[in-house]
């Protein structure tokens, strides 16, 4: 069942970074078959317990994400991916959002980095960062490195 999870969010997390960075949104389409897709991996791994504790954990991180969302921290499909992802696995969704947050602000340097570099403006007004990408790249980090983090 691992490998069904693994290869779930896997499929989540590519179709959520191409539709970010082609369109600036993830779908909502995109989302709920996500989410269903974890119910059902937490309910063939755990039964009910498992879904109630995701469900749960998902609801613990909303408000926060919600916050973020208003303040136009983050943008509500990112938000909704997180939220997703603490279905799928809501005992290293603490560890996922610090290190999105985290790399993101490298991504966000380097880029304003090479932008110095280079003698071009290395900030543009109303620029953003497509966030599904440091998701992306921390979900993979925390899940390839297990119980290492």
């Amino acid at each position: 069942m691992n490998g069904i999870k693994l290869a779930a969010v896997g499929l989540l997390l590519s179709g959520a970074v191409y539709t970010d960075i082609k369109k600036g949104k993830i779908k909502n389409g995109h989302i709920m078959t996500g989410l269903i897709a974890g119910l059902l991996c937490a309910y063939g791994i755990g039964g009910m317990g498992e879904v109630w504790l995701g469900i749960k954990t998902a609801a613990v991180l909303f408000p926060a994400l919600f916050f973020l969302y208003v303040i136009k921290g983050l943008g509500a499909g990112d938000g909704k991916l997180l939220l997703v992802l603490a279905v799928f696995y809501p005992e290293r969704i603490p560890s996922i959002v610090v290190l999105s947050f985290f790399t993101g602000a490298v991504l966000a340097v380097v880029r304003m980095s090479i932008r110095w570099i280079r003698k071009y403006p290395f900030y543009i007004k109303k620029e953003t960062l497509h966030f599904s990408v440091p998701v992306a790249i921390s979900t993979l980090l925390i899940i390839g490195l297990g119980d290492v983090i």
